[in-house]
């Protein structure tokens, strides 16, 4: 029996200790664990405060790039404004201080410059340096027709087709919408009765019914195109622009009066892709 109890008494000292290096073990976890929120805290209001700093900053310099901009226009009404595209990006996330600031900048419009702006009414805009949401893209550059991309600024087209691209872009909260773009087309004057390049450029406001805006050929050199559409384009979930391009010979016959264009001749070309409007507030 006192064998019994002097093993149950010292079983009992090893749970008590046990148990009080237990609860000193948790209670230095809990303090390591409020150390490191309190560090996370730090951090995040630290970048916080940074980045807002940095948005700060780059809203300031958009807005004097603006400036700049709209009074180098008044001597020289071509200007493309570069600075803007640099001006306009935040320094800590290296992207637009908000959607479409750039275009503002380059417009002039620095009183539409601020935090959280909703923009200028750029709706959509590409450069073509990836497919970017447009459909119909054959994925390379060959003579088999179909459009691709080239240099990373260009959407080119080959023989035969037509062949189409479509992008998708909801209007809603726009009004007053204009489709504009740089276009090129490669044509001889007459090829078996035919011209030889064409470029087509339709829209539609519900997915279904096309409306021709754009059908041409010999557009040489590259040309602006700009076209504001009818009212019914304003505020469509389902607006869509379809782009088409085709000839009517095969690719032995080069057209040699066009500009060359990735080592060919026969090609059909857009970029500075825009959908722009005004914001319906």
């Amino acid at each position: 029996m006192v064998l019994q109890s002097r093993q149950r008494f010292l079983y009992n000292c090893s749970l008590i200790l046990f148990v009080r290096r237990a609860q000193g073990a948790l209670e230095y976890l809990i303090i390591i664990a409020a150390v490191i929120g309190i560090a996370a805290v730090v951090v995040y209001t630290v970048s916080g405060v940074m980045l807002g700093q940095s948005t700060s900053a780059s809203i300031v310099s958009c807005k004097q790039a603006a400036t700049d901009c709209k009074a180098s226009r008044l001597l020289s009404p071509n200007d493309p404004c570069n600075n803007c595209a640099t001006a306009c990006v935040d320094l800590a996330s290296g992207k637009e201080i908000f959607y479409g600031a750039t275009y503002c900048c380059t417009t002039g419009k620095d009183n539409l410059i601020y935090a959280d702006s909703p923009g200028c009414g750029l709706v959509f805009s590409d450069t073509f340096d990836s497919s970017n949401g447009w459909t119909g893209f054959s994925g390379s550059c060959t003579l088999t027709g179909g459009w691709c991309i080239y240099s990373s600024t260009a959407l080119m087209d080959s023989q035969n087709g037509p062949h189409s691209i479509t992008h998708a872009q909801s209007t809603v909260g726009y009004k007053d919408i204009t489709v504009s773009f740089d276009a090129y087309t490669c044509g001889s004057p007459a090829w078996d009765g035919y011209e030889a390049e064409w470029m087509k450029v339709e829209w539609t406001a519900d997915g279904s019914t096309w409306t021709e805006i754009l059908n041409s050929n010999l557009i040489d050199p590259m040309t602006h195109k700009s076209y504001p559409l009818p009212a019914s384009a304003d505020g469509k979930l389902n607006f869509a622009v379809r782009i088409s391009a085709y000839d009517y010979h095969s690719n032995t016959g080069y057209e040699t009066e066009c500009t060359q264009v990735g080592g060919n001749l026969d090609r059909s070309i857009i970029d500075n892709f825009m959908i722009t409007g005004t914001p319906v507030v």
